[in-house]
């Protein structure tokens, strides 16, 4: 089992939470301010290690085993791919990161001052 963060639709509560089906959730925890959160094509986010200033992201921990990743990787863009990541108490976890710089044929919104996927999706602005 490998500890990891998700922050986007896979997250409880979300339309893709059945990939994680029987992982255990741990808890709701923030990365280090390391990284910048983008909106893809406003349909899911995509973690981007930061170029400049960063910012912490909210996410969920999870203990997944590897069939978990294996489904989850499936499923993303080749563009994203599993890392590790910091969170703001310095433990290094594995999570999905982007390089926005292959990401073609998308259009990517940096969403990062609402400080997580889910506060970006119930803005009403």
């Amino acid at each position: 089992m490998t500890l990891s963060f998700f922050y986007g639709t896979v997250m409880r509560g979300q339309p893709s939470h059945d990939v994680l089906n029987d992982a255990r959730f741990i808890s709701e925890t923030t990365t280090a301010a390391k990284y910048r959160l983008f909106s893809v094509d406003d349909r899911y986010p995509a973690l981007a290690e930061a170029v400049g200033s960063g910012l912490s992201i909210v996410g969920e921990l999870y203990d997944v085993s590897p069939e978990h990743w294996e489904a989850i990787v499936k499923v993303d863009p080749d563009w994203m791919h599993r890392s590790r990541i910091v969170l703001q108490d310095n433990r290094v976890v594995e999570s999905m990161l982007a390089d926005i710089v292959q990401a073609g044929g998308v259009t990517l919104s940096d969403i990062s001052t609402y400080g997580g996927w889910l506060s970006y999706r119930t803005d009403p602005g």
